[in-house]
């Protein structure tokens, strides 16, 4: 038996995790500020360096230039926590790092809890722990946020994160290892703490266009696959909206999982986005013109039936995968 064990390809080492995460997964905390230890990690090392050298004095090809650096020094960081994972992967139960790693980077059931306990607190008609969750998870200013704004804010965060600490990690995991995967935290975290700084959030900006372009279309997919399983919602209308609404969003790509949770819930989400610098990034409002904004409990209780659903999809899509894999190979 421990030789059978002694060496998991990587999607045997997911379908493990997966069976973990939906035992313990629900337990993990959701505290403002937490997110899984490696996206902590990278996101800590990005705004101090940031806080360090994105000075309003330089010009801005230095801060361009400096943005780049600081990137790519992440980026390293990254790559050497890989390869030390895949290489201890290559001997005897070296596996288990790997399965750590996913457990750093990969979490699905924690926005299922967030989201149940946001729809307890506004059925308490207390916002003030969810204005503290969401501020602390971002740039947005929740100070003067009504309950709507609270609800949609809570709903799109769930909505990309599923996309950011589950879809994407697993892709990259299975399409390139624990390399692939800590490069796609690293440079996600990087464009997370400062994507959005003109100069010295350039080379972030590129990276995530082109990292988060496959998953974040595969979670729309997963996302109207979801759908199938929750009352009053509309598969087809979810897919359809992140087809033609996505764009909409002010994160392109995270327009995706967006619209596909409006239209698949038939609500609608999105508009202007303030930060705590009292700056506006405009954003459209996704959703089909007879759905409403004014968004409560309900909608976040159908929502994390909705998240929990997509990761039980996402769950039989690998594990179907896997069979076709091995009856072809």
């Amino acid at each position: 038996m421990p030789a059978l064990f002694a060496h998991l390809p990587p999607y045997a080492i997911v379908l493990l995790f997966f069976v973990l995460h939906l035992l313990v997964g629900a337990l993990l905390p959701s505290r403002p500020g937490y997110r899984p230890l490696l996206w902590m990690m990278m996101d800590k090392g990005a705004r101090a360096y940031e806080f360090r050298l994105n000075r309003s004095d330089r010009g801005n090809r230095t801060l361009a230039v400096r943005g780049g650096i600081v990137t790519a020094l992440l980026g390293l960081a990254a790559l050497l926590i890989g390869l030390v994972v895949w290489r201890a992967g290559l001997h005897g139960f070296g596996w288990l790092l790997s399965l750590l790693l996913l457990g750093g980077a990969v979490s699905a059931m924690r926005h299922v809890r967030r989201l149940r306990d946001a729809a307890g607190w506004l059925e308490k008609n207390t916002t003030a722990p969810l204005a503290a969750l969401l501020q602390a998870d971002g740039n947005e200013d929740f100070a003067k946020a009504d309950s709507h704004t609270l609800a949609r804010r809570v709903l799109e965060r769930a909505a990309g994160s599923i996309n950011r600490e589950c879809v994407a990690p697993l892709f990259y995991f299975l399409l390139a290892g624990p390399v692939g995967l800590c490069l796609y935290v690293a440079f996600l975290a990087v464009f997370d703490a400062f994507g959005r700084a003109a100069y010295f959030g350039r080379m972030p900006r590129m990276l995530e266009a082109v990292l988060d372009f496959i998953p974040a279309r595969l979670t729309a997919i997963a996302l109207s696959l979801g759908a199938l399983f929750v009352s009053r919602s509309n598969p087809l209308a979810g897919l359809k909206l992140a087809l033609t609404q996505s764009s909409r969003f002010w994160r392109t790509n995270q327009g995706w999982p967006v619209a596909a949770v409006a239209g698949s819930l038939g609500i609608t989400l999105g508009g202007p986005v303030r930060d705590k610098n009292n700056i506006v990034t405009e954003s459209q409002w996704l959703g089909a013109a007879d759905t409403t904004a004014r968004i409560g409990a309900p909608e976040l209780r159908r929502g994390a039936m909705l998240m929990f659903t997509t990761f039980l999809c996402i769950i039989v899509l690998v594990s179907a995968a896997v069979v076709v894999r091995h009856k072809f190979s």
